[in-house]
C-alpha cells in the first residue's frame, strides 16, 4: 500500500511577510492505493482539499 498526501496552507496575503502571519484556511488530504504513481489522483487529491471550501471552521471531514 502506497500513501499519497497533501497539505495546504493559505495565508492572509497582507500579513504573510510579517512576524505573525495569518492562517486562513489549512486542508489536507490523504490517499491510499496499492500504485505508487502520485499523478493519477493528484487531482483527486487537490479536489478533495477544495470540496466545500472553505467548510466550516475546526471541522475534519473523513469522507471518501
Amino acid at each position: 500500500m502506497y500513501t499519497r498526501r497533501v497539505d495546504l496552507v493559505l495565508y492572509d496575503g497582507m500579513t504573510y511577510n510579517t512576524e505573525n502571519p495569518t492562517r486562513v484556511f489549512e486542508g489536507s488530504a490523504v490517499s491510499t492505493g496499492t500504485n505508487g504513481q502520485i499523478d493519477p489522483v493528484m487531482p483527486y487529491i487537490v479536489q478533495a482539499i477544495f470540496d466545500q471550501f472553505p467548510g466550516a471552521s475546526g471541522e475534519t471531514d473523513r469522507s471518501g
